[in-house]
């Protein structure tokens, strides 16, 4: 059985720690993060004096060395703006504290919404963008310009982590290191972010006996 945290009571499992990221250091900016109508919403309120990346981070507990199964259901929405740089990005991923700290997961999915034409989906191992298996290296799964739901998944099994987003292949690479985080990121960046929200339905994680 998996565990999932759905939000159905409107709160966070207590296993959750929050933590503040902002990479340009000035820890001003200020966001809603609520859990309300069985899901986790987030915005940015008010950007500060934040000058780049700023927003939440998600931290679970668990203990796996072996298979293991992340689930996230989401969906971010802005106006798409900003081409220039990027209005937000939601990741999921691994092993955050093994690793330089950074607007996105060195190992994980990353949803990177930034206006135009920079708009994807990547995957990505020791923060090194992986192609798509079967197709050229710079190829990308394109995000929807304004709105868009999806499912991220990261599947370790005999030491590959394999990527999906929704049913598309994303990315695999070997993994065999001990999982013992799984992080999930909601941030923006400056004020091109400011329109953008963020919800996510459900985590889940397989088997449910590696959650501490």
């Amino acid at each position: 059985m998996p565990w999932i945290d759905d939000f159905l009571g409107n709160d966070l499992k207590p296993h959750w720690s929050i933590y503040r990221y902002s990479s340009g250091g000035e820890n001003d900016g200020v966001w809603t993060l609520d859990a309300k109508n069985s899901k986790l919403y987030f915005k940015p309120a008010n950007v500060g004096t934040e000058s780049a990346y700023w927003g939440p981070w998600l931290d679970l507990k668990i203990n796996s060395a072996n298979d293991i199964i992340i689930e996230l259901l989401g969906r971010m929405k802005s106006s798409g703006v900003g081409a220039t740089g990027r209005n937000g990005s939601l990741c999921l991923g691994v092993n955050r504290s093994l690793y330089a700290v950074s607007n996105t997961c060195r190992y994980g999915l990353n949803a990177d919404r930034g206006g135009g034409t920079v708009n994807y989906f990547v995957g990505k191992a020791n923060g090194i963008v992986q192609p798509q298996p079967g197709f050229p290296a710079s190829t990308w799964y394109t995000m929807n310009l304004t709105d868009q739901v999806f499912r991220l998944k990261m599947v370790r099994t005999g030491g590959q982590m394999v990527m999906y987003v929704d049913d598309h292949l994303q990315a695999s690479y070997p993994y065999t290191t001990l999982i013992d985080e799984i992080t999930v990121k909601l941030v923006v960046y400056t004020t091109l972010g400011m329109d953008t929200e963020m919800w996510i339905d459900a985590i889940k994680v397989w088997p449910d006996e590696c959650v501490l």
